[in-house]
């Protein structure tokens, strides 16, 4: 009986072993960066419509929009980098 349970011991810490290693791998390579894109993506599109000024969107809509979208990738694209990402560019908003 104790040589049973001595020998699921190790079985038991090389298991534990292994899953905290994959949940850092798991944290390292997809949970932390989607939070950070996440974050970059918020930010850049509240940065972007807050600098663009209210009135260029009124007299000129289309190039406010445009701006607007240059500014938004800009801002993502730093946001990444500043966080240890590779910048890429922005998908959807």
């Amino acid at each position: 009986m104790v040589t049973k349970l001595r020998s699921n011991v190790g079985i038991i810490i090389l298991s534990l072993v292994v899953l905290i290693i994959a949940s850092g791998l798991f944290y390292w390579y997809q949970w932390r960066p989607s939070e950070i894109r996440k974050i970059c993506s918020e930010e850049s599109v509240n940065k972007a419509e807050s600098e663009v000024n209210k009135y260029i969107k009124a007299l000129v809509p289309k190039k406010a929009d445009e701006e607007i979208n240059q500014k938004k990738t800009n801002y993502y694209q730093d946001c990444l980098t500043k966080h240890g990402l590779k910048p890429e560019p922005l998908v959807g908003k």
